[in-house]
């Protein structure tokens, strides 16, 4: 049967915004483990790993 919360590869969001913007979008993602944010002169990088990283980082 197919899980439909799998995700088997790295999904990466670019968007526009403030510093505002990301606190905003990073206490939305304060309980997704392994979620990686990052920000720099107002592009907002959202990082989610698949289950593929998992297997391969260990």
């Amino acid at each position: 049967m197919a899980r439909l919360l799998s995700q088997p590869i790295d999904q990466q969001i670019s968007l526009s915004g403030t510093w505002a913007h990301f606190k905003l979008i990073q206490q939305g993602f304060e309980n997704a483990p392994g979620t990686k944010l990052s920000y720099y002169t107002g592009k907002i990088e959202i990082l989610i790993p698949g289950e593929d990283h998992d297997f391969f980082s260990v």
